[in-house]
């Protein structure tokens, strides 16, 4: 179904010929309708799909990028923190003052709370293309099967209704005088009556399935048990 956009929807020769009648025009139209349905559910598709691609994407490309963030910010810290304890050092001598201190301390435990959200922010991106791909691989397999769904209960009623159709055959053949597309089981043995104003005209034992039937006739079909 997400073939591309100059697929058609077309009826193969053998579904064409599971359909009666000779109404080709039609069935074209009915063709066309499924087929515009199908290229607007297509093109809907396409659409979310190609929103979840372009989340997972800008996803990895905001992990990437704060992964860089976050290395360069590791080395400030590496860096403070080496100042750190070498302006201790200098306290101690005498040869630094608790303001040079405080300012180390401070750029410290700032980059320190910027790497914290670095580290937050990942897992945010991190979250979202998992959620994206989730959301994706979810919404493909939910259309499979509804499609599959629908598929079967397309093939479940075209079958009911060749059914349907075939009984109707036989019913319309026997209204207009013959019994002879009746199907009899070999295990079946009945017993033909005729009756109506005309019903003298063949002799009760040569009466059967075959018996042409005009109006006003009544044929009698019944099925003597079979013994044992």
């Amino acid at each position: 179904a997400l073939a591309g956009p100059d697929s058609q929807v077309t009826l193969t020769e053998e579904l064409r010929k599971q359909v009666p009648g000779t109404d080709t025009d039609r069935l074209d139209l009915l063709t066309e309708a499924e087929a515009a349905l199908l290229r607007i559910e297509r093109d809907t598709s396409r659409k979310l799909i190609a929103s979840w691609e372009q989340e997972v994407t800008d996803s990895i490309t905001q992990i990437k990028v704060l992964d860089d963030r976050s290395v360069l910010k590791e080395e400030v810290i590496v860096q403070l923190t080496q100042d750190l304890e070498a302006q201790r050092s200098l306290n101690s001598e005498g040869l630094g003052t608790n303001a040079q201190m405080s300012t180390i301390v401070q750029r410290l435990g700032d980059e320190r709370e910027d790497q914290l959200a670095l580290v937050s922010a990942k897992l945010t991106a991190q979250r979202a293309r998992a959620l994206a791909e989730r959301s994706r691989l979810q919404f493909k397999s939910d259309q499979e099967t509804q499609w599959q769904t629908g598929l079967n209960d397309a093939r479940s009623q075209l079958h009911q209704l060749t059914n349907e159709y075939n009984l109707t055959i036989d019913d319309i053949a026997v209204l207009q005088g013959s019994t002879g597309t009746i199907m009899l089981d070999a295990s079946f043995n009945p017993q033909f009556k005729l009756f109506g104003p005309r019903a003298a005209r063949i002799a009760p034992e040569a009466i059967d399935e075959n018996t042409p039937l005009l109006p006003g006739d009544i044929l009698f079909v019944t099925a003597p048990a079979n013994p044992g």
